[in-house]
């Protein structure tokens, strides 16, 4: 089906028109570039979309009926909010007027993760690119279905979680007993030495307790990756434990505390969150000189909020964005929440999280 828009008004004609061999030219020029245009939107995988300043859509392609379950009767002359979910349908008119009010661009020119709703109710994941044609105020998009993409993302996110949990079971259960093992071995070595070679029993003793301290890291270890996958009501209960194993480990003060109807909405998001948490604080351990973590899990309607503060030295004290803070945002894309880092009033840093009730991925 041919990319279709809406009907033009037709033109007086002029004098100049009125040349029978300019006109023949002109128009033939014209049918030739519109031929083009329309070869290159039928053709095209991507759904491609113009509406005018006041949101109306004016030229739909055949992907985008396609994409959307509508035909181009059904689109051409309604608003583009038709294809939007709550609450950004009703919020969108009030964009594209801030935009030609002020002209602040929030998505106009930036490429972005959004949410958009076919025809009948199904809600799913797009990347949108919108360009403003230069003093006509008619604006294309250009959408792409992310719906296999992210099924593909949740899968190898599944894969990875399993393959964390299965490697920490052999630490413990392998790693684990072996070094056990060992360590009555030295000190029943040490034991003995008593009686028959006095001299050596501190050598005995150092090598049992070197391979306590190695069972125990191996311990710590193993119980961090068995937390790969966290189920929703087990988040608070996973954050306290991973705040007492900081505090055990080191000498730093750590406290978790949770307050409200604290609800995520499932295992994927719960188990993203937790590992932010521990991202948050491995790095306050590791690089901010920390002295003092708080980990927090509130609720304010729908949202979740995980907030994990230091004393430390401070982000912008800190040479650049670590491996850390980059695997911190993946995680929060992934599971479409917002993530802030950023300086506290008082010093230190503060990792904030904020997980929607429901998939997000509108302008902001």
């Amino acid at each position: 089906m041919p990319a279709k828009k809406r009907k033009s008004s037709p033109q007086p004609a002029t004098d100049a028109q009125a040349s029978p061999p300019k006109l023949a030219q002109a128009v033939a020029a014209l049918q030739e570039r519109e031929s083009r245009l329309t070869a290159i939107l039928e053709a095209a995988a991507d759904a491609i979309i113009t509406i005018d300043k006041h949101g109306i859509i004016d030229s739909v392609n055949p992907a985008a009926e396609r994409m959307f379950g509508y035909s181009a009767g059904e689109l051409i002359g309604r608003n583009v909010s038709i294809l939007m979910p709550a609450p950004y349908a009703a919020e969108h008119d009030a964009y594209l007027a801030n935009y030609l009010k002020t002209g602040v661009k929030k998505i106009i020119g930036i490429g972005r993760e959004v949410t958009a709703q076919r025809k009948d109710g199904t809600i799913f994941p797009v990347d949108l690119a919108v360009s403003e044609v230069d003093h006509l105020q008619i604006y294309t998009g250009i959408l792409r279905d992310l719906t296999e993409r992210k099924r593909l993302e949740r899968e190898v996110v599944e894969i990875a979680l399993l393959e964390q949990q299965r490697l920490g079971a052999d630490l413990h259960d392998q790693c684990g007993q072996e070094l056990t093992a060992l360590g009555l071995l030295a000190r029943s070595l040490a034991q003995s030495l008593e009686k028959n070679s006095p001299a050596d029993v501190p050598i005995a003793a150092k090598i049992a307790e070197g391979l306590k301290r190695e069972l125990q890291f191996v311990r710590n270890v193993a119980r961090g990756l068995s937390q790969a996958r966290i189920d929703p009501d087990d988040l608070p209960g996973a954050l306290n434990e991973l705040a007492a194993r900081l505090a055990e480990m080191s000498t730093i003060r750590c406290d978790f505390r949770a307050s409200g109807n604290v609800r995520v909405r499932d295992n994927i998001a719960a188990t993203h969150l937790y590992h932010i948490a521990q991202e948050a604080c491995t790095n306050a351990l590791r690089h901010a000189r920390a002295r003092r973590v708080r980990v927090r899990l509130t609720s304010r309607g729908a949202n979740v909020r995980l907030q994990v503060s230091d004393d430390g030295v401070g982000i912008a004290d800190r040479a650049g964005e670590g491996l850390g803070l980059r695997v911190m945002r993946n995680r929060s894309q992934l599971i479409g929440a917002d993530l802030v880092v950023e300086r506290g009033k008082r010093g230190g840093t503060i990792v904030t999280c904020i997980l929607p009730g429901e998939p997000r991925h509108g302008p902001r």
